[in-house]
């Protein structure tokens, strides 16, 4: 039905387009009747699919969860010259960016695009990128006029161009195309090849596991360090337990400590060992499990065992690791941890679930002691939403409006509360929206403000205390025209002094009409980057101060919302002692995502005001921190493992998995000392000591190494982030 009602809309919009393309390319139709009469109807597109590999329909125009390897055809009205197909005439982005993987394919009148496969043939098995979101626009000739930024559309096989633009958006899911062959693993082979002679396997070779299919990365878990093997192993790599030169060498039943990187089919996993297969002649085997996965979920077919076989005896000696399985608690910093530890699922660390709550931000609960304060007054202003037509409605406005506005507001830790992310923002509740309104271009950042203090300064380039902010947003944002509205129903509780209606003192224009049938917040535009809040330390007020900062380029309507000004008595213009210094605005700086320095200040304040503001914070991050690894000797040691002491040479950390599910984000930070406390998680300062970096080769020589994980969960497909193991191999210095 999505497909018939597609294709009627696309030919009656070809058709209405047929006689500016009969006088616009006239001379090629004329001509085509001649060339082969591919052209006795309009080249337009005819239906739009997204299909799997034998060309079925696998999803609805505008999927919100398409297979990540499925394909796109398109099906159009005229035979299509293979040579005007390009990634101009048929654009596939994933924001502005034009992807770089996939190939397109012409059979007469189809075009098919395979994400699975590169323009240079190569395999890219993954196809799409996860959990994103897509857009697809086919130009038609009239576009190609009107827009130097597209260059040539789709042309049938007499040169007859698209005459139908098409546009359609979808979003990627976690997960690949559904089939039940379940794979099988065919061989081993090792990189270098064995010794002709001995058939010895090279000590500082890799060791490469074939697969029928392509597999899936995440499903590779290395057994643990020592026997017995655990059922969440799914490919071993270990020294024989029972061959006497692995006894000798206080090696037997230990595992290889490697890692797994993968070929670009993803039919080969290639093992590659932290250290070597041995400095000595040692006898290890390979086991195949059937946990390891193919793209699509199935289990292994055929689970084997490979070798045994002996190492030449000429690898790199082995080291030591780092190794945390997850399975107890003995090195978790309980204080530096909010993940779940192995609590839920034994031998897995895992995010904590998504969960939001709003902050709401209301000036008058902050005029005086409680909600009951009697001072200050919502006043209406008319920035950051402000227009050219401003200045034919409102005299004397400061400065002119013909630049736009750019607006900061400053909000203290205890107000936006504890750690998240901070994933939308609105204002209000309910502006006072005059007009309805598009606006072009407008930016909305956030950020740290440079000083300890509420008191902005009077330039924007100095008040973050990093940069110019994060660009949380930018480009249109629609406003609804609405009536004069207020605050959330039931606040305050009781009448401010005054009251709530027109003040006969404060006639001035009507902007103290009823401002309190509250309606709700009005939201500013679905953030596209998320802003990490921290609110500090903990005790400590006011240490983390967040900026929110509007900047509004020139429109063509205007809007007056609601600020709360902090005066002792409506209408009293007498500001109270202490209120909060909110909010700078200046005109707008440039068009640019950091603009540059202020040099065109307005009012150089900034005013003791607040609009009501609203925040969704979002917790997404979790944190599992470490207690120190510390060195032989030391009283309280580690159990999952010890340093090298001052000659350790710490390696690239080993995660496993390597590759998180759904979009799901793993990123580590380590800390070095020389001599912590017995708690394993007090430095002592007496000696050197590495702040927290994410290069663990900043913290070589030091005695004491430990790592925090952040796990940070997709918000789209609501995915936590998982691990499995974190090892850290070392050789001494």
């Amino acid at each position: 039905m999505l497909r018939n009602l597609l294709s009627r809309d696309l030919l009656a919009r070809g058709s209405a387009l047929a006689a500016g393309i009969a006088v616009l390319a006239g001379a090629t139709l004329s001509t085509s009747c001649g060339g082969g009469g591919y052209a006795a109807r309009q080249m337009v597109l005819v239906e739009f699919l997204f299909v799997d590999r034998a060309l079925n329909p696998t999803a609805p125009t505008g999927a919100e969860s398409l297979p990540r390897n499925a394909q796109l055809l398109m099906k159009f009205s005229e035979q299509v010259n293979a040579n005007s197909v390009t990634n101009q005439t048929i654009q596939i982005r994933f924001s502005s960016t034009l992807i770089p993987t996939g190939s397109f394919s012409v059979n007469g009148s189809q075009v098919r695009f395979d994400p699975t496969v590169t323009n240079q043939g190569q395999p890219n098995p993954k196809g799409l990128a996860s959990v994103t979101q897509y857009t697809v626009f086919i130009p038609s000739f009239l576009d190609d006029q009107g827009d130097a930024q597209i260059s040539g559309v789709i042309e049938n096989r007499d040169g007859d161009p698209n005459g139908t633009t098409f546009r359609t958006a979808f979003e990627t899911g976690a997960g690949f195309l559904r089939e039940l062959e379940p794979p099988t693993v065919l061989s081993v082979f090792f990189i270098p090849d064995p010794e002709p002679l001995t058939g010895n396997i090279r000590g500082n070779g890799q060791m490469v596991f074939q697969f029928s299919e392509a597999m899936d990365e995440g499903s590779f878990v290395s057994g643990p360090p020592f026997l017995p093997v655990n059922l969440l192993t799914t490919i071993d790599v270990r020294y024989d337990p029972a061959v006497q030169i692995n006894i000798d060498n206080l090696v037997a039943g230990s595992a290889i400590p490697g890692y797994f990187t993968f070929d670009p089919s993803l039919t080969q996993a290639i093992f590659n060992p932290t250290f070597s297969f041995g400095a000595q002649q040692l006898v290890f085997y390979a086991q195949v499990f059937q946990g390891v996965k193919d793209l699509s979920g199935n289990l292994l077919k055929n689970p084997r065992t490979f070798g045994n076989f002996k190492c030449d005896g000429f690898g790199l000696a082995t080291g030591k690791v780092l190794d945390e399985a997850f399975i107890v608690t003995t090195d978790r910093d309980t204080l530096g941890t909010d993940a779940d530890w192995g609590t839920t699922t034994v031998g897995v660390l895992a995010g904590q679930p998504v969960s939001s709550r709003q902050a709401l931000i209301f000036g008058y609960f902050e005029a005086g002691n409680s909600p009951n304060s009697g001072r200050g007054q919502y006043a209406a202003v008319v920035d950051p939403l402000t227009g050219a037509a401003l200045n034919q409605f409102v005299a004397n406005i400061s400065p002119p409006t013909n630049l736009g506005r750019r607006v900061m507001l400053a909000f203290e830790d205890t107000e936006i509360g504890a750690n998240g992310t901070i994933t939308a923002a609105g204002w209000g509740p309910d502006s006072n929206a005059t007009f309805a309104a598009l606006y072009q271009n407008i930016y909305l950042r956030m950020g740290y403000q440079a000083t300890d203090s509420l008191s902005l300064s009077t330039s924007f380039s100095s008040n973050y205390a990093s940069g110019q902010g994060t660009v949380l947003y930018n480009g249109n944002y629609a406003v609804r025209q609405r009536a004069n509205v207020g605050n959330t129903v039931g606040h305050p509780v009781f009448g401010h002094v005054g009251g709530y209606s027109e003040n006969p003192g404060c006639q001035v224009g009507g902007w103290n009409l009823p401002l309190f049938s509250a309606t709700g917040f009005s939201s500013w535009p679905a953030l596209t980057t998320f802003f990490e809040w921290d609110q500090g330390l903990s005790g400590v007020n006011n240490d983390s101060i967040l900026l929110f900062d509007m900047s509004v380029p020139e429109g063509e309507t205007w809007q007056q919302f609601r600020a709360w000004f902090g005066v002792t008595f409506p209408c009293s213009g007498v500001l109270i002692g202490g209120f909060p210094q909110r909010r700078l605005y200046s005109t707008y700086e440039e068009d640019a995502a950091n603009p540059t320095a202020n040099v065109n200040a307005g009012i150089l304040n900034p005013e003791p005001t607040v609009y009501d503001t609203s925040f969704t914070v979002t917790k997404r991050v979790s944190l599992a921190q470490s207690l120190f690894y510390t060195f032989p000797g030391f009283a309280s040691q580690a159990l999952g493992g010890n340093t090298f002491g001052d000659l350790t040479n710490y390696l690239p950390l080993q995660l496993t998995p390597t590759i998180q599910a759904g979009g799901a984000v793993v990123s580590v930070l380590f800390q070095g000392a020389d001599i912590v406390e017995l708690d394993r998680r007090t430095i002592n300062l007496a000696g050197d000591w590495q702040d927290w970096t994410n290069d663990i080769d900043d913290c070589d020589g030091l005695k004491c190494l430990r790592w925090r994980i952040s796990l940070i969960s997709n918000l789209i497909s609501n995915v936590t982030a998982k691990l499995k193991r974190v090892l850290v191999p070392m050789t001494s210095l």
